[in-house]
């Protein structure tokens, strides 16, 4: 195998208010067990279709996945790994489309990894054999549909679509009571509706998006002022941009562009 192969997919236009895309990775167990997975806005359902995924809980306690997980919203790096050779397929979700597409217990938010029903992991079987017999463009073909035929739209989370989509418009800098009064709620009612289609509060997902945005700029020129990343991505001054890029990744910035200068890091 190839140490990594990694493709994406652009989703039907039925599903482009749900899917950011599908993406297929085959990778070497080395290759996939270097790279941690830092926070992000995105929600991704993976289907593994080679050797086991496991994580390691805070007590060092391994833990092996099934076969289809839903990889939520966090705020520590978390750092799965492949018991062999890693081969996934997979579908990057909005956060606010979960529910629409997926069975999920009322309360998500404190979950790295929630395993989906068994109607999932029936798929899986299907998804495995098309992923073995006819390769990454025919599973995410399969996989698209599966998706299409789960999709049970949900007027109610539109207002909070529309929240998410200006948060991730403004790069986070929308406060709360503004987005509340759009969608015609009040503050605390939205934060709840927030929660519940996320997993997260709206506060917790703009922070998200100013991380994402900021370490994406750091991956485009590591050798930039941090001064200036922290104010173009609206943090308050330096102190916080550090305290809250630390929290996310385990580095502060200037440690984080200092790897990225000698060696490669998951984005």
């Amino acid at each position: 195998m190839s140490p990594f192969i990694s493709q994406k997919f652009d989703p039907t236009p039925a599903l482009q208010q749900h899917v950011k895309c599908f993406w297929t990775l085959e990778a070497d167990e080395s290759a996939q067990n270097s790279l941690p997975v830092f926070p992000d806005t995105n929600v991704e359902l993976i289907i593994t279709c080679g050797a086991p995924y496991v994580y390691s809980d805070s007590s060092g306690t391994l833990h092996q996945l099934p076969r289809v997980i839903l990889s939520g919203l966090h705020n520590r790096p978390q750092y799965p790994h492949v018991l062999g050779d890693c081969r996934f397929v997979a579908v990057r979700l909005y956060p606010w489309a979960v529910r629409s597409l997926t069975d999920l217990p009322a309360y998500i938010d404190n979950l790295p990894y929630i395993p989906l029903s068994a109607r999932w992991q029936d798929f899986a079987r299907t998804l495995v054999w098309t992923f073995d017999q006819r390769g990454h463009q025919a599973a995410v073909d399969c996989l698209q549909q599966f998706v299409l035929d789960s999709r049970h739209d949900q007027p109610t989370a539109v207002p909070i679509q529309n929240a998410g989509a200006a948060l991730d418009a403004s790069g986070g800098q929308v406060d709360m009571p503004t987005l509340a009064t759009r969608a015609h709620l009040s503050l605390r009612q939205f934060e709840r509706q927030f929660k519940h289609w996320t997993g997260i509060l709206p506060k917790a997902y703009a922070r998200l998006i100013r991380h994402e945005s900021a370490r994406a700029s750091l991956y485009r020129d590591p050798a930039q002022s941090m001064a200036a990343v922290a104010l173009d991505h609206g943090y308050t001054d330096q102190a916080h941009f550090i305290h809250e890029f630390k929290t996310f990744t385990g580095y502060t910035p200037g440690e984080f562009a200092s790897v990225l200068r000698s060696s490669p890091i998951a984005s």
